[in-house]
């Protein structure tokens, strides 16, 4: 049997780039909305209603800034 030459495939124009450490660093940080954020413990501070509804789906560690988790924790709390 003879042999096979294989050909490298054909490059396409693609580059690969690797990020830098930094780079990489700034990559990583998770969405946020402060702004959202402060609306959620706002609403909390309106209304008891507010309150309830955001029991049903926001937990202290969806907060970005961990003062606003703390103060939804404490305002929980407060509400039992």
């Amino acid at each position: 049997m003879g042999r096979f030459q294989v050909d490298p495939p054909p490059n396409w124009g693609i580059k690969i780039i690797m990020a830098t450490k930094n780079q990489d660093q700034q990559l990583n940080i998770q969405p946020q909305s402060i702004e959202a954020e402060q609306a959620v413990l706002g609403s909390m501070l309106a209304s008891k209603e507010a309150i309830s509804k955001a029991l049903q789906w926001v937990r202290s560690h969806h907060f970005y800034k961990e003062a606003h988790g703390k103060i939804y924790l404490v305002m929980t709390d407060l509400f039992d």
